[in-house]
């Protein structure tokens, strides 16, 4: 209850039962930044891990996408390329 209160506030004092209740966020981009917002104001050390964005063969590609192509896709079911985690967190 300690981190919910940390996140949410007061406020999940008077929510009732939680089990109940869900935020409905129509956008993947909106629920990463809720998330995010939540992380932040969780304890503890941040730890950032990246995706690999480099080539591991030498054969030419037909393809050739930028990194920064690649690190700005966010299909759905897939890590972002800057997974943020807390160790022992939601």
């Amino acid at each position: 209850m300690g981190d919910l209160m940390d996140v949410f506030g007061e406020q999940i004092i008077n929510m009732g039962n939680l089990s109940e209740k869900a935020d409905l966020v129509p956008r993947n981009l909106d629920v990463n930044r809720i998330n995010g917002e939540a992380l932040d104001k969780l304890p503890g050390q941040l730890r950032v891990y990246r995706s690999i964005d480099e080539v591991l063969n030498d054969q030419q590609c037909e393809y050739e996408y930028s990194g920064e192509f690649l690190n700005s896709l966010a299909p759905a079911g897939v890590p972002p390329h800057a997974l943020r985690l807390k160790k022992k967190r939601l």
